[in-house]
């Protein structure tokens, strides 16, 4: 399911995937930009299938507090994958799970806002609508577990 999980303090992700292959009978889509990250954000590069996916949230994640992550996503050939509907799952410690729509925020830019019930590790599930493509990362909400 996933190929790589890296954190970054900042990337700009159309320089890190080829974007040689433009459509012949339009301009080739030119993902929105999102804005720098901030001193309080971390960003996680996530692939599968060849997709590309940035999800941007906050550094420290607190229970009860609206999160909200963004997403960008990149297509095998390097364009932003721009869909109209992108689901996101957030399942719990206890392993519920729930899922919602995220809203579209640009060309391959899309928001979802969660409020995580309680502190523990959460799983974060996206599911663009291309093949079997599926994304997970783990978040941690509130203080980590005290290593045995």
């Amino acid at each position: 399911m996933i190929t790589a999980v890296i954190a970054l303090p900042h990337v700009e992700l159309p320089s890190l995937l080829s974007a040689s292959s433009a459509r012949a009978d339009a301009r080739p889509l030119v993902p929105t930009p999102r804005p720098p990250l901030g001193a309080d954000q971390r960003a996680i590069l996530l692939s599968d299938e060849g997709v590309a996916i940035e999800v941007v949230v906050a550094r420290e994640l607190r229970a009860d507090a609206p999160t909200e992550l963004a997403l960008t996503l990149w297509g095998a050939d390097g364009a932003p994958l721009d869909v109209d509907e992108i689901v996101v799952t957030f399942e719990g410690p206890s392993g519920g799970a729930r899922g919602f729509a995220a809203r579209k925020d640009g060309v391959g830019r899309y928001l979802v806002s969660y409020a995580f019930p309680a502190d523990g590790t959460y799983v974060v599930r996206v599911f663009p609508p291309v093949g079997d493509v599926a994304f997970a990362a783990e978040l941690q909400i509130g203080p980590a577990a005290p290593s045995s």
